[in-house]
């Protein structure tokens, strides 16, 4: 698998060249990215894609010292159940 990053996404892309899922995310402010939304065709579902693309805006996040606001349900209880995202973590803020 390899990923591919544009226009606020990182896309997954099989060995076939076939695109096979992504990540969608945009800046929230000078300190935060928003994780929007996930998505992996039901073909390359059970294949860890998903998590994939969390651990490419895991890295970016860290490469540019930002944490994530996970407002998409999948990434949510990623960051709740594993100990590797806890550096990046952060909540939405009161009143939004």
């Amino acid at each position: 698998m390899k990923y591919i990053e544009k226009d606020n996404k990182f896309i997954a892309v099989n060995e076939k060249n076939e695109e096979v899922g992504f990540i969608q995310f945009n800046k929230y402010d000078d300190f935060n990215y928003t994780a929007m939304q996930v998505f992996v065709d039901i073909k390359a579902r059970g294949q860890k894609v998903a998590k994939g693309l969390v651990d490419q805006l895991a890295i970016r996040a860290r490469k540019d010292n930002m944490k994530i606001i996970p407002l998409c349900s999948y990434v949510k209880k990623l960051f709740e159940n594993d100990p590797d995202y806890q550096d990046i973590k952060e909540e939405m803020p009161a009143g939004c």
